[in-house]
């Protein structure tokens, strides 16, 4: 990770020593673990009708676990979004999302199906609802993540660096309102279109993330707000759903912004704290491969129900080892391209993308159902 530095002050904002680094990773590898651990112990329920492990690995752990990606996304974009032509922060975040994202689909559906199977609808990652073959179990997250790409990549264009803050402000304004309004729909609209996507609650861990560099900034997040986190995670389940990704999204982004804010003693990572960075690096494949790994332990596997369990994290762990190696190796070479690109080819090809996807969200909107 580049150190990342205000460019007024040339102080770091989110990067920084290396043990700091570390606290990101760390983070990102306990997010993809508490979406995995909830996961296997759903399906097991769903499938077995064993219970015992979604008793302890409830929905808290999964809407936990995806706030704090999305507020570690936000805070991150935040940083970038100033530094980077927008343009290139595009690319950037589209060569990082799409061609794993497409490879590991096109291997589950083989798989699952015995012969290649490619729905573009589904590829594409657009505002289609729920009108696409998704496979994964998982594409929810990466169609709203594109679209706070898109929306970053505007507010560049327009220049509104300056209205950065006040945007993620009005951002989670709109998004209590909806909430308030439609809690029901809010909750479960997963597959938004155009006209949902920008009010779903999921949401509001972006635009929060994207405040935490200015909150560092003012004094950062007291040790006691620790306890607001906890609180929060604790009653996410125990309200309607749309609230509970709401005071999910809060207890995310005090512990990220936490994260960043906080810089451990300088030394050595031991090989625990280094093997789970490494986790950290691997959280996307663990995120794209760990639903149909669960799915093919349950099907093809006999044993106890605890046994099972266990194989299926065990197996979406491991899985996202080759997997991560690959992605990273990947991603460094497509954005080394990308950065080599001149900006007038990165325009056309950025400008060909934003048409293709306002043509499909426009088109989707009328054919739901």
């Amino acid at each position: 990770m580049n150190q990342h530095t205000d460019v007024a002050s040339n102080r770091p904002i989110l990067a920084g020593p290396e043990r700091r680094n570390l606290n990101v990773q760390w983070l990102r590898a306990a997010a993809a673990l508490f979406v995995v651990l909830y996961h296997a112990s759903h399906y097991l329920s769903a499938t077995f009708g064993d219970d015992r492990f979604i008793r302890i690995f409830d929905g808290k752990f999964g809407l936990l676990g995806v706030a704090i990606f999305f507020a570690i996304t936000g805070a991150l974009m935040a940083d970038l979004f100033r530094r980077t032509e927008p343009t290139l922060f595009l690319a950037h975040r589209l060569v990082r999302i799409y061609p794993l994202y497409i490879l590991v689909y096109l291997v589950v559906t083989t798989l699952r199906r015995g012969e290649p199977h490619f729905d573009i609808r589904a590829v594409s990652l657009a505002l289609v609802g729920s009108r696409a073959q998704f496979e994964l179990g998982i594409e929810w997250t990466l169609i709203i993540e594109i679209f706070f790409y898109v929306v970053l990549f505007i507010l560049a264009v327009m220049r509104g660096a300056r209205w950065l803050e006040a945007f993620a402000l009005v951002w989670l304004a709109a998004i209590g309102v909806a909430v308030l309004v439609e809690p029901a729909q809010m909750a479960q609209t997963l597959l938004p279109t155009v006209l949902q996507v920008f009010f779903l609650p999921g949401n509001a861990a972006f635009a929060g993330g994207l405040l935490i560099p200015a909150i560092l900034k003012r004094g950062g997040f007291p040790p006691a707000l620790a306890a607001v986190a906890f609180g929060f995670g604790a009653v996410s389940m125990s309200v309607d759903l749309a609230y509970g990704r709401l005071l999910g999204a809060v207890a995310a982004v005090i512990i990220v912004g936490a994260a960043f804010g906080h810089v451990p003693s300088r030394g050595e990572p031991t090989r625990i704290e280094r093997g789970f960075a490494k986790l950290g690096d691997w959280s996307y494949a663990l995120y794209l491969c760990h639903v149909p790994m669960i799915w093919l332990v349950y099907a093809h596997l006999e044993g106890s129900t605890p046994f099972l369990w266990l194989a299926a994290v065990s197996s979406a762990v491991l899985i996202s080892i080759p997997v991560g190696m690959l992605d990273v190796a990947l991603y460094r070479r497509l954005r080394a391209a990308t950065n080599r690109s001149t900006m007038a080819v990165r325009a056309r090809l950025i400008g060909a993308y934003l048409i293709a996807y306002a043509v499909v969200a426009v088109l989707f909107v009328f054919k739901q159902g």
